[in-house]
């Protein structure tokens, strides 16, 4: 019994042990240390975490001219690679064409909470400007997600307080969806992937255009869609409109579809006094579908 209590105690110390080096300044070895002082030589209090199959270095890095420190937290996989540093800025550090985006935005006059940069290993950096205003007594959270160049790629409502970016994580490379990109968007940059539903969700901006291309699970593409702005509507699929039932609606939202068998355009539709909602499918020759 004695033996046993001794096992048990044992045991508890090991696991204790372990606990603290996840959670605190632990590491599995030196090795992911020196990964992060190779690509942050600057980094100062150091902090270490285990997150599934990442290592997370919380640490201190000074601005760029400036004395001021910042926050970071950087990403390594199991062989001490770098995947992601999530970097707290202000936001008179965003790049002038971020700034200006905001400024003209429908969120310009919500109160910014909290700004950052997200570097990635092979895909473009984003930056998330928190945002929070309050209606009829409720706080609404949303996070705007910038390219450097100012497109506004997509806005989320915040809902998990365990806001670390982990879904942001570069994924597995996948040379069939990559040799697609290529040949398909030749110029075009990756900002997401992501699984879900059983589908493969890739995020590019391929000039002024944010696509969004879906994929099987067998790296068969589906369909591509491409949100288009109010100008981008062409003059067909105006008049087709015009000649519908809802003539008279407001266009809400616009997007281009496309799929192996037919391309169409996705119309979103509002009728102003009744708040009436319809989406209209309209192929390229301006016919409804």
């Amino acid at each position: 019994m004695f033996k046993q209590f001794n096992y048990l105690v044992l045991f508890g110390i090991i696991m204790l042990s372990l606990v603290s080096c996840e959670k605190n300044n632990g590491m599995a070895d030196g090795r992911f240390e020196s990964a992060l002082l190779e690509k942050y030589p600057d980094a100062t209090s150091i902090k270490w975490s285990i997150k599934g199959n990442y290592h997370i270095a919380e640490f201190k890095s000074a601005m760029t001219r400036s004395t001021q420190m910042i926050d970071n937290q950087a990403w390594f996989d199991r062989n001490c690679q770098w995947q992601m540093t999530e970097i707290d800025i202000h936001f008179d550090m965003l790049p002038q064409a971020v700034k200006d985006a905001f400024n003209q935005s429908e969120y310009a006059s919500w109160r910014i909470e909290d700004v950052d940069r997200l570097d990635r290993e092979g895909m473009e950096t984003l930056y998330i400007i928190e945002v929070e205003e309050t209606f009829e007594g409720k706080e609404i959270e949303m996070d705007l997600f910038y390219s450097p160049d100012g497109t506004l790629i997509k806005t989320e409502e915040e809902k998990d307080i365990d806001d670390d970016y982990q879904e942001h994580l570069p994924p597995t490379q996948n040379q069939s969806i990559e040799t697609f990109i290529a040949q398909n968007y030749p110029n075009a940059r990756i900002i997401d992937i992501e699984r879900e539903d059983g589908r493969i969700e890739v995020e590019i901006i391929d000039g002024n255009f944010v696509r969004e291309i879906l994929f099987d699970m067998n790296n068969v593409w589906i369909l591509t869609k491409t949100d288009l702005k109010q100008s981008e509507i062409p003059s067909n699929i105006r008049e087709a409109i015009a000649h519908s039932e809802y003539s008279t609606y407001k266009i809400e939202d616009a997007t281009l579809v496309e799929t192996p068998q037919i391309d169409y355009y996705e119309i979103e539709l509002e009728d102003e006094i009744s708040d009436h909602e319809v989406t209209l499918k309209i192929d390229t020759d301006g016919n409804i579908i």
